[in-house]
């Protein structure tokens, strides 16, 4: 379940997701009706929102990602999961042993968690933030594994 709050600012565009399996009771906080026209509006929104999750993570922090990987078959995965989404691209040249595609507008919480489970098969290219974060937390695992081959 997702809900819509203001911000310190006053905008409505703040979501959160909830656990409705923890929620033991609901009231109204006020009776304003909302227009046709806003309700559409936070629909869209809302549909934005749940429509950009990754791994079943929404989330406010939106990114346009553009992943690589090296093999047919995670290449076929990556198009079965996120083709259908809107502004999906496929960057490879034919005949290229490198498939890169264009995935905008998703999570940036739950792409970092995906990636980082293909961790041997999909490379995140951009956003360099990402990037980095996800270096980051490999250089910083309990392990150590990855220290050298990552410097």
């Amino acid at each position: 379940m997702a809900i819509e709050e203001k911000d310190a600012a006053g905008s409505d565009s703040t979501f959160h997701t909830l656990r409705i399996d923890k929620i033991t009771s609901v009231n109204p906080l006020h009776t304003t009706k909302l227009s046709r026209h806003r309700l559409e509006e936070f629909r869209d929104d809302a549909r934005r929102f749940m429509e950009g999750s990754v791994n079943r993570m929404p989330s406010i922090n939106m990114v346009d990602v553009i992943l690589k990987c090296g093999n047919e078959k995670t290449a076929r995965y990556v198009r079965e999961n996120f083709g259908s989404r809107r502004g999906f691209r496929e960057l490879s040249m034919d005949g290229s042993s490198t498939y890169r595609f264009e995935i905008p507008g998703v999570s940036r919480d739950g792409m970092k968690i995906w990636a980082l489970k293909w961790l041997a098969s999909v490379e995140i290219e951009s956003p360099a933030s990402l990037r980095r974060e996800i270096i980051e937390t490999i250089k910083s695992n309990a392990y150590g594994e990855f220290e050298t081959a990552l410097a």
